[in-house]
């Protein structure tokens, strides 16, 4: 069972706090419909596993392709979207699609609530792949009290194959991420271990990611984490992360990801 804050109690402003509860309760809808066709992944689901400090700006989810088509994603998509709207009494609201392919379908929303606090985010839902059975779990989400929502389930990752994603995330060629450190680092305090996902990924691969990991998380500056992270972190802990923390974290990531590549073997 996981219990999530709500971002009001945290410092956060009106607008992020109307955010997260559109999303939450966006959450609840498209995993009552959805039920083990589509998996949470991303920030949603490091909310929705152990109570994450961190906001997300959109949700992103796996699809079963054996299971679901395109056309019933978009169904669940849109009716999950105007539910959540009623849900959080939004108006002004537009809903589109962005992108709809076989691979990648985009929606988006936007609203504002009735204080006229904006609300936008997007929602995207892969069927790149679909995780095996053992790598997915059932977790029990408790919302904020003042969300008056009921507890409910979410079909998601395990914590070892949210850390393995993350890994494969943070040590991409293409992508500098400061969320990935944040992550990692719950991660790592949850005692995640995912060498035995890592395991099974190809030689070739494993060893190109394990070359230099330092010098890869040390592309990812804080000048880059205080845009781009801080203001989805409580302010109060905002505000004690500087220059010489992001350093600290970054390193202690580092070295965990490379002690799982050398517990994976030559």
């Amino acid at each position: 069972m996981s219990t999530i804050y709500s971002p009001l109690e945290k410092g956060f402003t009106a607008s992020l706090h109307a955010i997260d509860r559109c999303q939450v309760a966006l959450l609840r809808e498209i995993a009552g419909l959805s039920g083990l066709r589509m998996v949470l992944k991303g920030g949603m689901a490091m909310r929705a596993s152990f109570g994450s400090l961190r906001l997300t700006k959109d949700m992103d989810f796996d699809r079963d392709t054996e299971a679901t088509t395109l056309n019933s994603v978009r169904s669940m998509i849109t009716r999950g979207m105007k539910s959540a709207a009623e849900q959080s009494r939004l108006r002004a609201v537009a809903i589109d699609f962005s992108k709809a392919t076989d691979v990648t379908l985009r929606a988006r929303m936007v609203g504002e609530t009735i204080a006229g606090h904006a609300v936008r985010f997007e929602v995207e839902v892969s069927g790149r792949r679909f995780p095996r059975r053992e790598n997915r779990r059932m977790e029990t989400v408790v919302p904020p009290s003042d969300y008056g929502m009921a507890p409910f389930p979410v079909h998601t990752y395990t914590h070892a194959m949210l850390a393995a994603s993350k890994v494969l995330a943070v040590m991409s060629d293409n992508r500098n991420v400061p969320r990935d450190v944040y992550d990692l680092r719950d991660l790592i305090f949850a005692q995640a271990n995912p060498v035995d996902i890592l395991r099974g990924l190809p030689t070739e691969a494993v060893g190109y990611m394990r070359a230099d990991v330092v010098s890869k998380l040390a592309l990812i500056t804080f000048d880059q984490a205080r845009e781009e992270l801080l203001p989805y972190l409580p302010p109060a802990i905002a505000a004690e992360i500087d220059q010489a923390t992001w350093d600290a974290w970054t390193l202690d990531v580092a070295e965990s990801i490379d002690g799982w590549f050398q517990e994976i073997g030559p």
